[in-house]
């Protein structure tokens, strides 16, 4: 059992900092992060409050623990557990749906970091990427603990370890720079060059990825439905999730 010293804390409030994520960003290609902590949660949050009201019409299962419903929502949003939504009565198509969406948002990100750093990377090298970030986060192991309840209400501590892919992301991009000469020309064959040995290395860094023995914890407050326990805030929830599943 993991003593306090190894948990790193934080509750999650209303009207608390939105903004979890640190901006990795560097100019130099070199330096460019593409798995961060940044990540675009919009389309996923509208899939998130439409399955709310689903929840809060439905009553034809048995009313879901709170400590389950907290943990089959983080599976679902960190692992894409599809089957951890229909648990809670979701259908195929709405779990479904919310994956794809969230699939196209974060391939468009990585893309983004690229450009940054003035390159393109092809459909195929953004899949590449893609799989192998969830393969690596799939890893990490989710729990959850009552805090409080009182009625209707109740405060719910999610605790994670996490993958250390800033550490992946900067040996990734060092040997994929390693042979570069200073002062040498930036062309667009170097920079293709670079991109495609940076995408293989932070691709096998990622599948070889190992999680934390350490964990992070937050605490969030969670609503009673007609089926199920649901977070007061879901935005809140998927952003202090995020800060949970990466170092």
């Amino acid at each position: 059992m993991m003593g306090e010293d190894n948990l790193s804390k934080k509750k999650v409030k209303k009207k608390s900092n939105k903004n979890l994520s640190r901006n990795n960003s560097n100019i130099e290609v070199k330096k460019e992060k593409v798995f961060t902590k940044e990540r675009v949660i919009s389309a996923v949050i509208a899939i998130f409050l439409i399955f709310t009201l689903i929840l809060s019409l439905s009553s034809c299962m048995g009313t879901v623990s709170l400590e389950k419903s907290a943990k089959l929502l983080a599976e679902y949003y960190v692992k894409h557990d599809q089957a951890a939504l229909r648990k809670l009565g979701a259908s195929s198509e709405t779990a479904k749906e919310g994956i794809e969406t969230e699939k196209e948002e974060r391939k468009k990100e990585i893309q983004s970091s690229f450009a940054r750093a003035g390159v393109e990377a092809s459909d195929e090298q953004l899949e590449k990427i893609y799989k192998a970030q969830i393969k690596a986060i799939k890893k990490v192991t989710i729990t959850t603990d009552t805090v409080s309840e009182d009625g209707d209400t109740a405060e719910v501590k999610v605790s994670m370890n996490y993958i250390d892919v800033e550490a992946i992301d900067e040996a990734a991009a060092e040997e994929a720079f390693k042979d570069i000469e200073e002062g040498q020309s930036n062309s667009d064959e170097l920079k293709k060059e670079c991109l495609e040995k940076y995408v293989d290395n932070i691709v096998k860094g990622l599948e070889e990825a190992k999680p934390s023995t350490e964990k992070n914890e937050a605490i969030f407050t969670f609503e009673k439905g007609a089926m199920s326990w649901m977070p007061e805030e879901m935005e809140l929830f998927t952003e202090g999730i995020d800060s949970l599943m990466i170092k």
